[in-house]
């Protein structure tokens, strides 16, 4: 078992949950999009936002997931 995988404090979970930016507008134009799953071991970001999709997201060592995309246009 890895340090991913290991249980969690349920407070810090939570707060990690709650203060997460799922989606975020970053300095240079780009936007990363992130999830909270520590159980997860592959998370896919798919959808019409690109042509590079679907994109593996990348996780840190809080179990949160992000990938960062270029090129995405509001709406």
């Amino acid at each position: 078992m890895t340090a991913c995988n290991q249980a969690q404090d349920p407070a810090e979970a939570a707060k990690i949950a709650r203060t997460l930016k799922s989606t975020e507008v970053l300095a240079d134009g780009k936007i990363a999009f992130r999830v909270y799953a520590p159980k997860a071991d592959e998370v896919t970001f798919s959808g019409d936002l690109a042509e590079r999709i679907p994109a593996q997201m990348t996780r840190n060592a809080d179990g949160v997931w992000e990938v960062v995309m270029e090129g995405v246009e509001p709406g």
